[in-house]
């Protein structure tokens, strides 16, 4: 779920909220969650249009720079409720 500049997400058996961190000026868009401790959960990119947002995302400190969905970069697409 997000919520503001919120991502709360279940990791196995616990909530996690991190917070996150933007840069629409970039091609593609660029977005960094972080924890409460500041440390860099994960780097990604990602589009928003009128009802939807796609995100691919890495945990392993690299950015994509594509929309592919990897078992290293997975891509996520959300529909507005």
């Amino acid at each position: 779920m997000i919520k503001g500049d919120k991502l709360i997400t279940r990791r196995i058996d616990t909530m996690l909220e991190l917070t996150m961190v933007i840069d629409p000026s970039k091609n593609p868009k660029m977005l960094d969650a972080k924890t409460s401790r500041n440390q860099i959960v994960f780097r990604g990119i990602y589009e928003v249009s009128k009802n939807s947002l796609r995100l691919c995302i890495s945990g392993k400190g690299d950015r994509p720079e594509e929309f592919n969905d990897t078992w290293d970069t997975p891509l996520y697409k959300y529909k507005r409720e």
